[in-house]
């Protein structure tokens, strides 16, 4: 087997691996557009977002350099092409390379468990350990990326100090950071369950 959970020509066959590539891609910039249509128009939604859930199961499932083509597709394309407007070149590179390297970490994060006895992608991997590990992958990057976009807003529009603009941010950083958590622990094995069962042989 190589860098993937699981046996399957999927990833034998170069145009079916290129094909899943586009539908990862695909479905991370139309779960992120969704998104940020229905957040503009309930506000309670502005914190809930599935694309770098997306992203980090590409990798997962793919392995490292699937899921880094994966998230640096997305967020070139997702990003770029925003219906709000195109971001600061700043912030937009720092974007790119963020999501790139999440689905890398996927990757990462696959290999690690793949030596584990108790994580069994055919089986349930609804285990407490493993719901608590990608609980704290999801509070992790989430957490990392609210901090570094908010330090280059920061210093794109200069406002006030850099503390108390952080500060100012919290609430959206908190809330953002429970929904990835609950998305990472409890939604993320199930799709992994679920594309490991579609692509196997």
């Amino acid at each position: 087997m190589g860098d993937q959970i699981i046996e399957s020509d999927w990833f034998e066959n170069t145009s079916k691996r290129i094909s899943l590539i586009i539908i990862f891609v695909a479905i991370a910039i139309s779960m992120g557009y969704a998104f940020a249509y229905l957040k503009a128009i309930v506000y309670a939604f502005a914190n809930f977002e599935l694309f770098t859930l997306i992203v980090f199961l590409s990798g997962f499932v793919m392995g490292k350099r699937d899921g880094l083509i994966v998230g640096l597709a997305s967020a070139l394309i997702y990003f770029g092409l925003n219906p709000f407007g195109f971001p600061p070149l700043g912030i937009y590179l720092f974007q790119v390379i963020f999501f790139a390297l999440e689905g890398l970490s996927g990757g990462l994060m696959q290999n690690y468990f793949k030596s584990k006895e108790y994580f069994k992608s055919k089986e349930n991997l609804y285990i407490p350990l493993v719901i608590i590990i990608f609980g704290i992958v999801g509070l992790v990057i989430t957490f990392i990326y609210d901090n570094l976009i908010s330090v280059i807003y920061y210093y794109v529009f200069p406002y006030g100090d850099l503390i108390t603009y952080l500060i100012n941010g919290m609430a959206f950083t908190i809330l953002h950071l429970v929904f990835n958590i609950i998305e990472f622990a409890l939604i993320l094995p199930g799709l992994i369950m679920l594309v490991c069962r579609m692509l196997k042989k």
